[in-house]
């Protein structure tokens, strides 16, 4: 994701600052365009230039730290506020990992943005946008709850931000680069962080007049384009909507279906095994079901 870039001064002269380059484009590369064992090795980079720049971008910002989560903040943000985003943190911790079926990262290093600005400076690559959070380099980023919360105490804030932020989704991103370095299509990332979501605090994001069976992308233009299609609420709705299918149709449970997934192989050739279909007869089936029980799903 990105923002403002540092002014690059660290990235010149001596052999050290040039193996930093070296290492920091292969994690920009992304390990899923790599090899696996040199993709590990690009991830691996990219987590620690990616955790670097953020270090030297705010070191600024005060920490708070509880027994999973760093947060870390820029001192004009409220005292309570933090703490209230901390504890919020902690709590949807286990319930992530419950879920999941996996281990999380031991601790969690979660930078609260003050401002818009802020956040959108963070990224030297693929900047989220107008997105209220974001992970990268194996750290979440949240906009302060200040700023699109209209929660005002901290009790408030504490149960807004269990309901509408973004802590579940983020952290279940990170739970899947923790074991599978990267290797995961994006479509997958994202309708497993929802799927996640979704459990743990129950929201689901779904804009008003969507219709999933009339608008769906193909499934080869999903994997291929995910980012950049142009109605990413009905790509991030697809995606989902295909996690729940696949968990559902293929009658697995999820921690099984991603125990599977660590042992080796594509998504696309677990979904085919798992469902005893080609993916051209997955995504027929796929659209009736969605016509039948995707509304369901909000």
């Amino acid at each position: 994701m990105g923002r403002q870039r540092s002014s690059g001064r660290w990235l010149t002269s001596s052999p050290h600052k040039v193996v930093a380059v070296v290492l920091l484009a292969l994690g920009l590369l992304g390990s899923h365009l790599l090899p696996m064992s040199i993709g590990q090795l690009g991830y691996s980079a990219f987590s620690l230039t990616g955790q670097a720049w953020m270090a030297v971008k705010f070191r600024h910002f005060e920490s708070l730290a509880g027994p999973r989560f760093d947060v870390r903040h820029d001192p004009i943000e409220d005292g309570s506020t933090m703490a209230a985003v901390l504890s919020v943190a902690e709590a949807i911790y286990p319930e992530v990992e419950k879920v999941l079926g996996w281990e999380l990262p031991d601790r969690v290093t979660l930078i609260v943005h003050p401002t818009r600005q802020s956040i959108a400076s963070a990224f030297p690559v693929n900047r989220p946008g107008s997105a209220v959070g974001a992970y990268w380099a194996s750290q979440i980023h949240l906009l302060s709850p200040a700023v699109w919360l209209q929660a005002g105490s901290p009790d408030e804030i504490r149960e807004e931000l269990w309901a509408y932020g973004p802590i579940a989704h983020e952290l279940t991103h990170g739970a899947l680069d923790l074991r599978l370095n990267g290797h995961y299509p994006r479509w997958f990332s994202e309708g497993l962080a929802q799927y996640v979501e979704y459990k743990v605090t129950g929201y689901a994001w779904v804009e008003p007049g969507d219709s999933i069976s009339a608008q769906a992308y193909p499934f080869e233009v999903l994997v291929k384009d995910f980012d950049t299609l142009e109605d990413q609420a009905i790509a991030y709705r697809q995606a989902f909507l295909l996690m729940v299918f696949i968990l559902d149709k293929g009658n697995i449970s999820l921690s099984t279906f991603l125990d599977r997934l660590d042992q080796g192989g594509s998504v696309a050739e677990l979904i085919t095994e798992v469902l005893g279909a080609p993916l051209a007869e997955v995504e027929e089936e796929w659209l009736r079901w969605v016509s039948e029980k995707g509304p369901s799903w909000r």
